[in-house]
């Protein structure tokens, strides 16, 4: 009898993969057929979903398949590869397959961001972050509002809302601080901002929790535009005349991402800092 977590039938993203790394899709398919893993061709029809690429793959893949229902893993030829477990060689992405074959691993169930957009409010998803910043050269003003707590005057360049496995990205860049990965809190991070005593506002990184509602109201939209971005990809059906940004946690969509027996996450974002791969 199959165990729960063994996967039989696999979807691989290869959409982002570079040219001069698509001896991985021979390795990776070696590997799978060894282990007899059949590959499908969308992820509705799998058990699970692989990318090969970089963080950036990883996320466009999610995008792009709507953030499948379905557990992910990725193979990194890419850079840091904060979301991608399995270096790309014969070794590490066999090992990976026996593991999918015989369900050693677990399906993490991550916080995903989402932003309702004009009247129907129709959701946006973000695995990484929420970006409502300037799109002139005329300053952020803003009010954000936490809760019942309302941050009034903010001047600056914009916020970046970044989920627990976002932290590593913008957010961090911008001086936000590092959220494990399984936290039920995010991340508001200002980017920016003014400090002078007349803007009495946010102007240092929040962590906040994964049930709070945050609404950004952003000033004089018609002098100062801004423009609203998740995973880097703007919003450009934004409503012109709409000021106000919700940010919140998703309560009926997760990653599902998949973390091997071992993996230790600030083994793996260390790593991924030094330029070094995590297994």
């Amino acid at each position: 009898m199959n165990q729960p977590n063994q996967i039989r039938e696999v979807y691989i993203d290869r959409t982002a993969l570079r040219e001069d790394n698509t001896e991985v899709l021979d390795i990776l398919s070696a590997a799978l057929g060894a282990v007899a893993i059949e590959q499908v061709a969308t992820p509705d029809e799998a058990d699970a979903m692989i990318v090969t690429g970089g963080d950036g793959a990883f996320m466009h893949a999610l995008r792009r398949h709507g953030f499948p229902n379905v557990p992910v893993t990725g193979i990194n030829t890419g850079t840091l590869g904060f979301y991608m477990d399995t270096a790309p060689t014969e070794e590490a992405v066999g090992a990976m397959a026996r593991q999918l074959a015989i369900g050693e691993y677990t399906a993490k169930l991550l916080p995903l961001l989402e932003v309702p957009v004009g009247p129907e409010e129709n959701l946006e998803y973000a695995a990484n972050e929420v970006v409502v910043e300037r799109a002139s050269l005329q300053a952020f003003n803003a009010s954000l509002r936490l809760g019942s707590g309302e941050f009034e005057h903010f001047v600056g360049d914009g916020f970046i809302f970044a989920t627990p496995q976002g932290s590593t990205s913008y957010s961090l860049s911008a001086g936000g601080p590092i959220l494990q990965e399984d936290i039920e809190a995010y991340v508001v991070t200002p980017s920016n901002p003014h400090k002078s005593h007349q803007y009495y506002s946010l102007t240092a990184p929040a962590i906040v929790s994964s049930q709070t509602e945050a609404v950004v109201t952003v000033k004089d939209i018609q002098k100062r535009p801004f423009k609203v971005s998740v995973d880097g990809y703007i919003l450009d059906d934004w409503p012109e005349d709409e000021c106000q940004v919700k940010v919140r946690v998703a309560k009926d969509k997760k990653l599902q991402i998949i973390r091997f027996d071992g993996h230790d996450y600030f083994a793996h974002v260390s790593a991924a800092f030094r330029g070094k791969q995590y297994l």
